[in-house]
């Protein structure tokens, strides 16, 4: 699955496992280096967001808050 996150500057595409959508935006991998890599390249382009490693209950994922960044998502 691909996820386009764009902010008024920059727009990123991440490969991801899949997508979970509540209060906050899940982006789960299939495996700790990858999340990790998506964390870092979302915070480069401004994304308010944190990282859970792989022994989280939900497994190697990225959140990010809806509200507080002014991002778009594409899931395609």
């Amino acid at each position: 699955m691909n996820v386009i996150v764009s902010n008024n500057k920059h727009t990123l595409s991440l490969q991801v496992h899949h997508v979970d959508v509540s209060n906050s935006i899940e982006l789960h991998f299939p495996n700790e280096n990858q999340s990790f890599d998506a964390f870092q390249k979302l915070r480069e382009i401004g994304v308010k967001c944190f990282h859970t490693g792989k022994n989280a209950p939900c497994g190697a994922s990225v959140m990010m808050y809806s509200y507080g960044n002014n991002i778009q998502l594409q899931i395609k």
